[in-house]
């Protein structure tokens, strides 16, 4: 009894989106499958958007549209915003 091993529902881009940052391939990260969160960032990041499919995913950073398969910066006190 007890809670069941899991992991990403995507380990490919979960892989991908953790090498665009430069971060070990099973570092955590944020996996959204439908219309997701805002995040406001406190302090300086780098993100990156990977997608199963791409044109399924809107991502904007302060109202910006943000792409697929590239390393955004993004700044303290900036908005990310899924779905």
């Amino acid at each position: 009894m007890g809670v069941p091993a899991a992991g990403p529902a995507d380990p490919e881009s979960m892989r991908l989106a953790n090498a665009l940052v430069g971060n070990a391939a099973d570092a955590a990260c944020l996996e959204v499958t439908a219309h997701g969160p805002a995040i406001r960032f406190v302090e300086a990041a780098h993100v990156a958007v990977v997608a199963s499919v791409p044109a399924g995913v809107e991502v904007g950073l302060d109202g910006h549209p943000v792409g697929p398969d590239v390393v955004v910066p993004v700044q303290a006190g900036q908005t990310l915003t899924v779905g």
